[in-house]
């Protein structure tokens, strides 16, 4: 294989950014499907499974959100090396670094796994169910690490050219999750487990085991025919790289974790207005979450082209130039899903809701949340950019900033004093993200897009 075919997956073009984004899209879409199957499964043994199901899965997903800055930055680096054509030059530092926040991540949230049912009945929790949570969340929490290698291969493979292997492994496991799930529920693996929650956790586990080998195999298979030997270890590189993953891992984790929490916080403030708000509010939520699916998937492509551009040395005017071109490849069809979902929005509404719900003010919150999705195209874009430089510091301040101090307050204040959720909700959401793209921008313009330098060598980093 010629280094012009291997490599030519970095050059930035529609046809390369379009054919990265409809993959995403479908691994968004099948990793929905993943957790959706858990749900879906274990109903039939009762309210309490799914309901404690449901919960631990809330809890994980934001402890896992912060673990996301891990991924992200070995992700980052391996897409600048990839764009240099140097990733089995430096392969084995990044997977060296990769290692060592694995096992550290590992021992903490075995850690937090020991006090878990302490806090769930600090925290008010139904005491019917904190045992039920308590086995899902402990057991995730076991297979942290495993997590942790089947995202960082998954990456992989999409960054060096098998983004189609990536989906087809998440496929099969989507497919593998299910017949286990079954298995384990109402096959002869029944009553192996000490809760029916504990058994999807092992399953989940298991199924991210079976994913992260595959996902490694094929991508070591490709590194060696493609690039040949791997390049020599240097100590020097790896110490460097651990530095930095040490320094901007967690800024980058704890951003994700601003997010998630303002979600989650909106969701419970909209809640005390009662049942029918928190329904409408939850059945919009899912719509636009579900649409969220397209600009995600186009801005997951402009964090790997934007990687491989800043790995290539470009200078730094074609750079900014680079990122207005990609902030409008994902501008197009973001624009089509939402003009689409506003236009089906009260056929959607009723498709997602109960006959019981207030559809109109459901259809309020879909447009509350479609409302900022032009300044997310550009925050979504920009806070990606200085994920790749290595910005966990401006990442994790502005996220702060953006949910604490402007999302929370005002959704609390709209919704508890002015009983006006849709305001609240919209209202927030602008303003967050306006200031979100102001300071993004910002960092950009004056730290990396008028240095003549790049922000971060590969080659000199390691």
């Amino acid at each position: 294989m010629t280094r012009s075919i291997s490599t030519a997956h970095t050059e930035l073009s529609v046809r390369n950014y379009a054919s990265y984004a409809t993959t995403a899209f479908f691994i968004g879409l099948a990793s929905v499907a993943f957790g959706a199957s858990d749900l879906i499964m274990v109903a039939p043994k009762g309210l309490e499974q799914s309901a404690a199901v449901a919960a631990g899965d809330l809890i994980v997903v934001g402890l896992f959100a912060f673990l996301f800055g891990i991924t992200d930055f070995f992700a980052g680096r391996l897409a600048m090396v990839e764009g240099q054509h140097q990733t089995s030059r430096h392969l084995r530092v990044l997977v060296a670094v990769l290692a060592v926040l694995i096992v550290v991540s590992q021992i903490i949230a075995v850690v937090l796994s020991i006090p878990l049912d302490r806090l769930l009945e600090l925290g008010g929790q139904d005491t019917n169910l904190i045992p039920l949570i308590g086995d899902y969340v402990s057991v995730r929490l076991y297979g942290v690490g495993l997590y942790i290698a089947y995202v960082a291969a998954n990456e992989a493979l999409k960054t060096c050219g098998l983004k189609q292997v990536a989906l087809i492994i998440l496929i099969g496991g989507v497919g593998a999750n299910v017949g286990l799930d079954w298995l384990v529920l109402y096959g002869p693996f029944q009553g192996w487990f000490a809760s029916p929650t504990q058994a999807i956790a092992w399953v989940t586990i298991g199924v991210q085991l079976m994913m992260a080998v595959a996902s490694v195999a094929v991508f070591v298979r490709q590194i060696y025919h493609r690039d040949g030997r791997l390049g020599p270890f240097s100590r020097l590189a790896f110490s460097r790289t651990l530095s930095q993953a040490i320094r901007v891992a967690p800024g980058i984790g704890v951003r994700h974790l601003n997010d998630y929490a303002g979600a989650i916080v909106s969701l419970f403030v909209v809640g005390t207005l009662g049942v029918q708000a928190l329904a409408s509010f939850a059945v919009a939520a899912k719509i636009y979450t579900i649409f969220a699916r397209v600009p995600q998937a186009c801005v997951s492509a402009t964090f790997v082209y934007y990687g491989y551009e800043v790995g290539r040395q470009t200078p730094p005017r074609q750079l900014a130039s680079r990122a207005t071109q990609m902030v409008r490849y994902t501008t197009v069809p973001t624009v089509i899903a939402g003009v689409i979902v506003v236009g089906l929005s009260p056929w959607l509404v009723i498709w997602f809701g109960s006959d019981e719900i207030d559809r109109s003010l459901a259809i309020w919150f879909v447009a509350a949340f479609m409302i900022l999705v032009p300044l997310y195209i550009v925050a979504a874009s920009y806070g990606e950019l200085l994920t790749i430089h290595q910005r966990g510091g401006v990442l994790s301040a502005v996220s702060a900033i953006s949910t604490w101090a402007i999302v929370v307050p005002i959704t609390a204040v709209g919704v508890v004093v002015f009983e006006q959720p849709v305001v609240a909700v919209g209202l927030g959401g602008v303003i967050s993200t306006a200031f979100e793209v102001w300071r993004f921008r910002r960092a950009l313009r004056r730290d990396q897009w008028s240095d003549p330098r790049p922000a971060i060598s590969a080659e000199r980093d390691g």
